[in-house]
């Protein structure tokens, strides 16, 4: 995982070397990999807006405004998100354990959170992906220990 950005670059710049003008990606990761084709197009779709729009649809009761809803990321993917609908953001820091590797893996020891009470308030939980769930579950028990009220979970990749 630490050549991540790095093996992306690289088959990004064979693409267009291939003759790929334009590319198009769903919740890149690091957006900041386009800097590797710097002369081609790339745009990152954020299919989180499509999340909200389910919210808003199907949930009559939804307050969408920082009095009354909070954006809440596992990691550092749901800033983006709280920024266009103006709503406080709290974040989750994985505090892993990089001595050991259970199950391809270094296992998270904590969750530390960051970020104002959530207490009464509405929250949505968006993350990049889900690959076992563990994350996302955790982050839910623990809003729910802090007095959250409804919890909704997006995720772009399961």
């Amino acid at each position: 995982s630490s050549r991540e950005s790095l093996d992306c670059a690289l088959a990004l710049q064979e693409l267009v070397r291939m003759g790929v003008d334009n590319i198009i990606t769903f919740d890149a990761h690091d957006p900041r990999v386009q800097n590797a084709i710097p002369l081609s197009g790339f745009e990152t779709v954020r299919p989180t807006y499509q999340f909200i729009k389910g919210l808003l649809q199907n949930v009559p009761d939804l307050k969408i405004d920082s009095e009354h809803m909070m954006a809440i990321s596992p990691d550092e993917g749901a800033t983006y998100l709280a920024n266009v609908l103006g709503l406080d953001m709290g974040m989750f820091y994985k505090r892993r354990d990089y001595t050991r590797i259970v199950d391809g893996r270094n296992p998270i020891v904590a969750h530390e959170f960051l970020g104002s009470s959530v207490e009464g308030k509405d929250v949505i939980i968006i993350d990049d992906m889900i690959s076992s769930g563990d994350s996302i579950l955790d982050v839910a028990k623990q809003l729910k220990a802090r007095k959250a009220n409804r919890i909704f979970a997006a995720a772009t990749f399961g």
